[in-house]
Parts: C-alpha cells; sequence; structure tokens
C-alpha cells in the first residue's frame, strides 16, 4: 500500500486516475473510500480497511490526498504497516493557478465578505467565467488597484466594501450568473478586479503556508 501526502490543488485527481488501472490497481482520492465505509474515523482505521478491500480486491492499492490530520506517530505506524508514503509538492504558480481559478465563483458571489476559513467551491454547471480572461480584459485597472492597495490598504479595502455590496445589489435584482458576460458590464470593472487582486493574495499566502 502507499499513501500520497498533498495540501491540495496538485493535480490529485488527474494522478488518482492515472494510478488507477483496471484489473491492477486502484487509487483513492480524499473522501472517495469514506463514500464507501463512513465508519472511518481517522488515518489507521483508513489503512486497516484499505488493507482488506486489498485482500479481497487482489489490487495494488493506495491513496492520495486524504482528509485527515496526520501525527508523526501515526505516519511512524503506517510506515511500521509497511505503507510507503510520498509527498506530492507541486509548482508553486501552477498551484496558485489551480487556486485562483478554483475559488473565483465563490470569490465573486462574496466580494470582500468571503470568509476564507470556510471555503465551498459553488456547484455551478454553466459558468465560463477563468481568471485568465479578468487578467487579460481588467490588467490596467488591477494594477491601478494594486497600486492603490500598497499605498493604503484601510482605503482600498473601504471602496471594495462599497464595490462588493454594489455588485450584492445588482446580482439581487438582475439574476447575475458567474459567466463570460460579467466582462462586458463596465460598472463591475473595478469590483472583478478588487476581487482577482484578493484571490490573487490568498492563493499566494496559502501556498506559502
Amino acid at each position: 500500500m502507499y499513501l500520497i501526502l498533498s495540501n491540495g490543488h496538485s493535480a490529485t485527481r488527474w494522478i488518482t486516475n492515472i494510478l488507477s488501472k483496471e484489473h491492477f490497481s486502484k487509487c483513492f482520492h480524499s473522501t472517495s473510500l469514506l463514500e464507501v465505509n463512513p465508519k472511518i474515523k481517522n488515518i489507521i482505521s483508513y489503512h486497516k480497511y484499505l488493507r482488506e478491500y486489498n485482500k479481497n480486491k487482489k489490487l495494488v492499492v493506495g491513496s492520495i490526498h486524504l482528509p485527515f490530520d496526520f501525527s508523526e506517530e501515526s505516519l511512524n505506524e503506517l510506515k511500521n504497516d509497511n505503507v510507503k508514503i510520498f509527498c506530492l509538492i507541486r509548482n508553486p504558480i501552477d498551484k496558485i493557478n489551480s487556486m485562483m481559478q478554483f475559488y473565483l465563483e465563490k470569490f465573486v458571489l462574496d466580494g470582500f465578505f468571503t470568509k476564507k476559513k470556510n471555503l465551498i467551491k459553488s456547484i455551478t454547471t454553466d459558468k465560463d467565467l477563468y481568471v485568465d480572461e479578468i487578467l487579460k480584459n481588467y490588467y490596467q485597472q488591477i494594477n491601478f488597484d494594486f497600486l492603490n492597495y500598497q499605498k493604503s490598504k484601510n482605503f482600498y479595502n473601504l471602496f471594495y466594501v462599497y464595490d462588493s455590496i454594489k455588485f450584492k445589489i445588482n446580482k439581487k435584482f438582475f439574476n447575475f450568473k458567474i459567466k463570460k458576460e460579467l466582462l462586458e458590464k463596465a460598472n463591475l470593472r473595478k469590483y472583478l478586479s478588487k476581487v482577482t487582486i484578493n484571490l490573487f493574495l490568498f492563493a499566494c499566502s496559502s501556498c506559502l503556508r
């Protein structure tokens, strides 16, 4: 068995597909095995169940990006149980890009009032708004706003709150969708610029941590 540690946004779903081969190997991603057995509560019980799964299916089995806290003691216990442990580290630039696109919808919907400790990706199937398009269309506004951010964060945040409230009011009355059409609305230029800056700062700080 193997365990691949990752702190997220490191192409773990793609790696899961690569490591899963019919009648040969199975890689479980994040909570996928917990959906099979909800009684799993920690990393040790997870691998005990995984070992039983391996005996029944006779496959090469492993996991990646598990939703558990690890301690040195638990990792040592896994090593003693012959679980091979690897750490996955992604190129920081790619990781920042991935995080920005992943959280874009949430940051646009909440604006300045995004709760960074409880980030949940909204599930919308028809959105087609991308970070690179915002950067391409609004780069001058973003540069201008970022300079203002560097000069005075309090002054910048005051206008960010104001733009966020305006967006929420307009969204309520005009039912905005998180789609490419938002880029065509001139009155949202400043708001989307500030959202992108806030998203970039959040992704960079998370990546550094």
